[in-house]
């Protein structure tokens, strides 16, 4: 019987050998308890920027629980730590690893973000069916006291217990969201990533092509550069124009929420998570690895009021869970970090500035790249997440960050008043 059956379906016996040596290769890639598994999303559909408050999970801790240094359930030990090797040019970096790739047009594209430890992947292989990979590092992400996570993405390593994550989750989602446009829903306990791409190379080239590139190679990017920075890398040297609606469809590295890939994470604004309408301070969204919350953009939705924040993107002030007592949170920023720049505030309870900032971390070396976007070219210093107020990161002549401006001018109308123009 069974030879019969050889003699008569070689090709069936031929594919059914194929996919066990092919499940045998997936299940030697794959690390146990490496991935985390996102609900299924319909990539199909492209998240809108309107949205609906969304209702609390249960067991998010209050803002300011959890001090700096103390790790978070499913995150790495404290302490650990990988420093990276080195790469052309740029002494202490290591390259990008290879990402995945994802349907185009969907704004759910690059992959790029993966961490190592996971096969190339993450997002929709051509045709729709999702590959492996873009979860987390083994043990996920680093919590506050342990720098970055074992692996890192090939960014480079920091010990300092105010840094964070340089790729995969600093925070996760602790309310749901709907995409009213869309109608596609946001679950809550979704990544929050930062603010770096681990770059784009020929892994991504399918991706690259269905956002425009008329070849793959020409929007290449090298890791340790901000999504919002690397889309408008993309957009110049592929001569397109990104993000852009097209039939209906956002062309995008991310989707309008501010989020992609097939393991769905946000890196960006994630206006469908919280009301910009409530009348008074935006409604949380978040909670960081330090135990710290994360609201959205206003300090008042009705007055368009934007708070004043340091540089790891936080600050001091009442919050909707703490009514009558300051205490220090996160806010959705606009441009880069977007969520958290570093965990704060300092260890003596005050806010962080640039400079501080960046002592926490090894990226911030001042060894700097050129990049090129549609606005022009500017100075970056990869893998350093720390922006002042002009939205720059290379270190060079640091413009103080508002919350910072604003408190040496009222002391010098102080001083001023007292007659003195002299400051301690």
């Amino acid at each position: 019987m069974v030879s019969s059956f050889l003699k008569a379906c070689p090709l069936a016996v031929g594919l059914i050998v194929a996919a066990l040596l092919l499940q045998g290769c997936e299940n030697d890639n794959l690390q146990s308890g490496s991935d985390k598994e996102s609900v299924p999303r319909d990539e199909s559909n492209p998240a809108g920027n309107l949205t609906t408050p969304g209702s609390s999970q249960s067991g998010a801790s209050q803002p300011g629980s959890s001090q700096p240094g103390s790790s978070q359930p499913g995150s790495s030990q404290p302490g650990s730590s990988q420093p990276g090797s080195s790469q052309p040019g740029k002494p202490g970096k290591r390259p990008p690893p290879p990402g995945g790739k994802t349907q185009p047009g969907s704004g759910m594209q690059s992959g790029g973000d993966r961490q190592p430890g996971n096969p190339p992947g993450g997002g929709n292989a051509p045709g729709g069916s999702s590959a492996p990979g873009g979860g987390n590092a083994p043990g996920g992400s680093s919590a506050p006291g342990g720098g970055n996570a074992p692996g890192g993405g090939n960014a480079p390593a920091s010990t300092s217990s105010h840094a964070a994550p340089m790729l995969g989750d600093v925070a996760k989602t602790v309310v749901i969201g709907t995409d009213v446009r869309t109608n596609k829903a946001f679950a809550a306990g979704e990544n929050v990533y930062g603010p770096f791409e681990a770059g784009f190379s020929s892994q991504q080239d399918f991706i690259l092509e269905g956002l425009g590139c008329s070849q793959g190679s020409l929007g290449h990017v090298a890791g340790g550069i901000d999504t919002q920075t690397a889309e408008q890398m993309v957009a110049a040297q592929c001569s397109i124009t990104l993000p852009r609606v097209e039939e209906g469809s956002y062309i995008s590295l991310l989707d309008e929420c501010g989020g992609h890939t097939k393991q769905y994470h946000f890196h960006e604004k994630m206006t469908c998570l919280y009301d910009a309408t409530s009348g008074a301070h935006s409604t949380k969204i978040a909670e960081a690895l330090d135990g710290k919350l994360i609201y959205g953009k206003w300090e008042h939705t009705e007055n368009k009021v934007l708070p004043l924040l340091d540089a790891c993107g936080g600050h001091f002030g009442r919050t909707p869970e703490s009514p009558n007592v300051d205490v220090y949170h996160y806010h959705v920023q606009d441009t880069a970090p977007f969520t958290v720049g570093c965990f704060g505030p300092n260890d003596d309870g005050s806010l962080v500035t640039v400079e501080q900032c960046r002592s926490f971390y090894e990226g911030c070396d001042g060894n700097l790249v050129t990049v090129s976007t549609p606005q022009g070219s500017k100075e970056y210093d990869d893998w350093c997440p720390c922006y002042d107020a002009n939205g720059s990161n290379t270190g060079k002549d640091i413009a103080p960050l508002a919350v910072f401006a604003s408190k040496r001018l009222l002391k010098e109308e102080q001083h001023q008043l007292r007659g003195s123009t002299k400051l301690p």
